[in-house]
Parts: C-alpha cells; structure tokens; sequence
C-alpha cells in the first residue's frame, strides 16, 4: 500500500510469520496531504491486516 510505513517491534520471525511476544507490536504511519486523508489511509492499511488469535 503506498505512502503507509508499518514499525514493528516485540515480534519474532517463525517461518513467513511474524509472532509477537507481548504487548503492543505494530505502529502504522500514513503520509498524505492532510492529516484526515493520512489517517484514513492509515485504517484502510490496518484493515488489510491479518492478525490470528485476537
């Protein structure tokens, strides 16, 4: 997804996926012309997301 940068961090690398170990793992940061357009990218990116076990 374009202009969207995803930090993560407490996480392990098991085969293709990564495992986290606890707490809060990901930090998603949208880039666009006005704060409201960033944040909207920001929540179509984490909808895209696969999160097992939540």
């Amino acid at each position: 997804m374009a202009d969207i940068n995803t930090f993560y961090a407490g996480v392990t690398r098991n085969d293709d996926k990564l495992i986290s170990n606890g707490g809060r793992i990901a930090t998603v940061v949208g880039h666009a012309a006005t704060a409201s357009q960033a944040q909207e990218t920001v929540y179509e990116a984490i909808d895209a997301y696969t999160l097992a076990s939540c």
